[in-house]
């Protein structure tokens, strides 16, 4: 188990500000592989930052009668995100309703599960940032086991290691690798005002080489 390093609090406060779009850009710009593929929020409209806790679960018969997600949730702190390998696979959802107020209480900011969630209702009930592959009635439990808490896994084809931060929001899912923060927020940030400028000249009328460039 791998004791996580987390990104400072300026650096999350710095990556609420962006969004995945421009996030993924600057990957782009950094050859950086962190856009996670096939990610769809459970709940409309959702932001979402903050460091990664990793739990990687694969379906195994038999199974414990376990799924051991309340030990990885107590490795989270307020404001943690926490993010399931589990393969792909859609077959039962690791992630439910109880799991979710369980979550919600322990401050964890919101869930992404490469795999399945049910209990779809619930969740939009308790208004909880989830995204997920996939969706299902089939419960997990003696199906899935908890091979690994708090290592490095592979969600959304994207390599995750715990402290790495995530962002989410309608448009998907990203991970900023730890060790390349201060870079990407940089990028990011002037790729974001670059952006904003555009965006009020053309309110106002005023014409952009932008699409000449990048576009047209």
């Amino acid at each position: 188990m791998t004791e996580v390093r987390r990104p400072t609090q300026e650096q999350i406060e710095a990556v609420k500000k962006l969004n995945t779009t421009i996030i993924s850009d600057t990957f782009d710009e950094l050859g950086i592989h962190g856009t996670m593929l096939d990610m769809k929020p459970v709940c409309a409209g959702k932001v979402l930052v903050g460091p990664a806790v990793t739990v990687k679960q694969r379906r195994v018969i038999p199974t414990p009668s376990k799924l051991r997600l309340g030990e990885a949730m107590e490795l989270c702190q307020p404001g943690d995100v926490l993010v399931i390998d589990g393969g792909s696979d859609p077959y039962a959802g690791t992630w439910g309703g109880l799991v979710t107020l369980r979550a919600q209480l322990k401050e964890i900011a919101g869930v992404i599960v490469d795999g399945a969630a049910r209990d779809i209702s619930e969740i939009r009930e308790y208004d909880f940032p989830v995204w997920s592959k996939y969706v299902t009635p089939i419960s997990a439990v003696k199906r899935f086991a908890t091979l690994e808490i708090n290592e490095t896994i592979q969600c959304g084809e994207v390599i995750i290691n715990p402290g790495d931060l995530i962002i989410a929001d309608d448009d998907g899912v990203c991970c900023i690798p730890y060790a390349h923060l201060d870079e990407v927020i940089q990028k990011a940030v002037e790729a974001y005002e670059w952006e904003q400028k555009v965006l009020a000249d053309l309110k106002k009328g005023l014409k952009s080489d932008y699409f000449k460039e990048r576009i047209i």
